[in-house]
């Protein structure tokens, strides 16, 4: 993913989850800001779910949602949809104005037209990154290319610039979990489905328990990832019974789920949770998963990958260098000032401020240590209470910088990708190095 689009996909989660906190802030229930932050997200075309959606073999979109109220246990699905404009909304409907729990296909249709919600042409779900990436995905496995939908827009002369890597599909099902101020939880989930899929197939994204679930007794799940293996674990519901009687903690539930009972099956995906008390969690196994959490009167918290972004290990490496350095032979390293865990959240705002925390983190460390003397060297400091050498807490240091220097690096390769200036020798390019250094034209200081 390049930066362009993280930057797009930041923005629509801050969108979407904004969008349900004004709901809550307003007095609204958990059902109503769950609906409203995931219809931001079918709106959206990043997202594999409503204007999003991923292909099916045969060249069409078929969307599936999930609604559960974690008061009532009532709930709502729909799966195989083509014309409503908001599957959630669908399925919120299926819930408050029928006897029913699940609607499919041509039947789900039609009552998305007798419930009065929007309606729209099947065109309007296209995507050209979408059609792209189905076609390149139907190639490789040998499958006939269906024409290109009625009502799409022409093609284009040169390919998308931007195509879903493999398997990205199964992780952009967009989902929400909510909790309201009387203490009502609810959770939705809306999906496009698996790209290229076939014979109707469903996922676990519109199945009450596996990929949504919602009780007040317990928590609020929606899962994302490799559909046929969250309905086996039914994997919500499993996370909520764990909560419920096994008294597990919200994220020590989701992280028992996700990483020891869906990676025992070799399952990929990931959970966001919200328990009555206001505990939130999420856990995946994968590279990655979008992601936001916003509290009442908190800070908003918005993730894509599972490592730190550049300007979270720039901000972290900061924090710590005022806390080591400052007052380094006469304080504690670790300061009474200083909150660890925030500095893994909300970096600075602008580049300005994120590249002045860091040079200010690295002159505490100069002005440190280009006065030690000899003698110094010799003397005594601790961190977090427990005492060191001088030279050991240097040591100790210096040490730590480099691993995340590193990662700064590396990640800075993946998002220059071609574009990327070799910091060393170009690889290649050892002989035309030698021969600049021994005539004088290039150096490795």
């Amino acid at each position: 993913m390049n930066p362009l689009m993280e930057t797009a996909y930041r923005a629509a989660l801050k969108q979407a989850i904004e969008a349900g906190a004004q709901v809550l802030d307003h007095g609204g229930s958990s059902m109503d800001a769950v609906e409203t932050s995931i219809r931001s997200m079918e709106d959206d075309p990043l997202f594999n779910a409503g204007r999003g959606a991923v292909f099916t073999a045969d060249g069409k979109n078929e969307l599936d949602a999930a609604i559960m109220d974690g008061a009532t246990l009532k709930a709502g699905a729909a799966a195989d949809v083509t014309r409503a404009r908001h599957p959630i909304s669908l399925a919120r409907a299926v819930m408050e104005r029928s006897p029913h729990v699940f609607l499919a296909g041509p039947g789900a249709d039609a009552f998305s037209v007798y419930a009065g919600l929007e309606q729209v042409d099947p065109s309007y779900f296209f995507t050209e990154r979408r059609w792209q990436s189905l076609i390149q995905r139907l190639k490789k496995e040998g499958l006939p290319i269906p024409p290109r939908p009625a009502g799409a827009p022409p093609a284009p002369a040169a390919p998308v610039a931007e195509i879903e890597a493999s398997a990205a599909h199964e992780y952009g099902t967009v989902g929400a979990v909510a909790l309201d101020r009387r203490g009502d939880i609810a959770a939705g989930t809306s999906t496009g489905g698996t790209e290229a899929k076939r014979w109707g197939r469903v996922g676990d994204s519109p199945l009450i328990g596996a990929g949504t679930y919602a009780s007040n007794q317990s928590c609020a799940v929606s899962a994302t990832g490799a559909g046929e293996y969250f309905i086996r674990l039914t994997v919500a519901r499993t996370v909520c019974a764990l909560v419920e009687y096994k008294g597990l903690g919200l994220q020590q539930a989701a992280d028992e789920v996700i990483h020891k009972e869906l990676a025992a099956l070799h399952g990929d995906g990931g959970v966001i949770a919200i328990a009555p008390g206001g505990q939130m969690a999420w856990s995946f196994n994968t590279p990655g998963m979008f992601r936001a959490r916003l509290a009442e009167g908190g800070k908003l918290e918005i993730g894509i990958y599972k490592s730190n972004s550049i300007a979270i290990i720039v901000k972290h490496m900061a924090g710590h260098m005022r806390s080591r350095w400052t007052d380094f032979l006469t304080t504690d390293g670790e300061k009474p000032s200083r909150d660890r865990d925030s500095e893994f959240i909300d970096p600075p705002a602008t580049r300005k401020d994120l590249l002045a925390a860091w040079e200010d983190g690295w002159n505490r460390l100069f002005t440190a240590i280009e006065p030690l003397t000899d003698a110094d060297l010799t003397r005594t400091v601790t961190i977090r209470g427990e005492t060191h050498s001088v030279m050991q807490a240097i040591n100790r240091q210096l040490a730590h910088y480099p691993h995340h220097v590193g990662q700064i690096v590396l990640l800075a390769k993946h998002f220059a990708c071609d574009h990327w200036q070799s910091l060393t020798i170009p690889r290649n390019q050892s002989t035309q190095f030698n021969r600049k250094g021994a005539a004088g034209k290039a150096s490795q200081r």
